[in-house]
């Protein structure tokens, strides 16, 4: 009986016979989510965000940072017992530092307030056409022009060995028709709120209902619809509420 080569014995052989090599598939670039300290915006909406690609078989790398990280700074405490449900424990998290060493590695650059996204473009000026806040690709998203945007309204399914399955194309076109949208649409608030100023339990649910809203919308916006029947990260129990949406959401 004679033994499968593995891929890695396969390439060698080919090699050794002078045969070119298959070509690697591209690495698929990353959905890059930053908030100031990396306490508490940031890694919730990642988090929100790597569950949302899980249920529709997405693999694409999604990684949280914050851009102004104090040494030894923890998590905000208060949020750890309302997130936990989720499966995130803000008591091991570290905050992390941002690092924007491969630009062009960045599919799409994530923030939470209007000063952050300023402080980022000039920080990075060739990051600032994938450059939104959550709540400005909500807000495009949901505008009339964005209907007639010539983006596919679900994403295709990947190709044979896994070829799209980090649904890249779609992402890509997606954030070009919303770059392209900015001017055309009225201005709105645009900020999530940091967690650190909220005082109250309440305010901070409603926080916490609003990431989960928008990051769910924002799932469906890159990869279309969930392939989890029934799933929704609106079932998250951030908050006692069962409406699916957070109030105010549009």
């Amino acid at each position: 009986m004679i033994a499968e080569q593995t891929e890695e014995q396969a390439d060698e052989s080919l090699a050794e016979q002078g045969e070119p090599l298959p070509a690697a598939a591209p690495r698929p670039r990353e959905i890059l989510v930053v908030c100031r300290a990396n306490r508490g915006r940031s890694p919730a909406a990642a988090f929100l965000l790597r569950r949302e690609a899980a249920r529709r078989g997405v693999e694409v790398p999604i990684r949280d940072a914050g851009l102004y990280v104090d040494a030894g700074h923890r998590p905000i405490a208060r949020l750890d017992d309302l997130v936990r449900p989720w499966g995130l424990e803000m008591a091991d998290h570290e905050a992390t530092s941002l690092t924007l060493d491969e630009p062009d590695a960045v599919a799409l650059l994530v923030t939470f307030e209007a000063a952050l996204k300023r402080d980022l473009a000039s920080l990075e000026p060739s990051v600032v056409d994938r450059l939104f806040t959550l709540r400005e690709l909500v807000r495009l998203s949901s505008s009339p022009a964005w209907e007639s945007a010539a983006v596919p309204r679900s994403r295709p399914p990947a190709t044979a060995g896994g070829a799209d399955a980090s649904g890249q194309a779609r992402v890509d076109a997606v954030v070009r028709s919303l770059h392209r949208l900015r001017p055309l649409v009225d201005p709105g608030d645009d900020d999530t709120p940091d967690p650190a100023g909220v005082r109250r339990t309440r305010g901070m649910r409603r926080l916490l209902d609003q990431l989960v809203y928008d990051t769910e919308r924002i799932a469906s916006l890159l990869w279309g619809p969930s392939s989890s029947p029934g799933a929704s990260a609106s079932d998250t129990p951030a908050s006692e509420s069962s409406s699916g949406s957070a109030a105010g959401a549009p």
